[in-house]
């Protein structure tokens, strides 16, 4: 639908664009990361998590900090592996 809009209109394509990222940003900014807590509470060394992920220990410690975030397979892989919900591994602000 939107490859339609976008060459019928390419200013209707770019305000898509524009808004769809500051949503993205919004959502983004009321999420706060809780993986590295949830890592320090767990029985597991952040190296053995990123051998097990298959990721890097920048990737890892992006997420921990809440500077990146995890793709949907990886965080319920992440999950699975630390014994958590998904809903343990962020923690939702409300707005100010």
């Amino acid at each position: 639908m939107t490859k339609i809009l976008c060459k019928k209109s390419s200013f209707l394509c770019e305000r898509i664009h524009k808004v769809t990222v500051e949503f993205n940003i919004v959502v983004i900014k009321m999420l706060k990361s809780k993986i590295g807590l949830v890592i320090k509470q767990s029985p597991y060394k952040r190296v053995y998590i990123q051998e097990r992920m298959g990721i890097s220990r920048n990737t890892l410690s992006n997420w921990c900090r809440g500077i990146t975030h995890p793709p949907a397979p990886e965080l319920f892989k992440l999950a699975r592996l630390l014994e958590v919900k998904v809903d343990d591994l962020y923690e939702w602000e409300e707005e100010e």
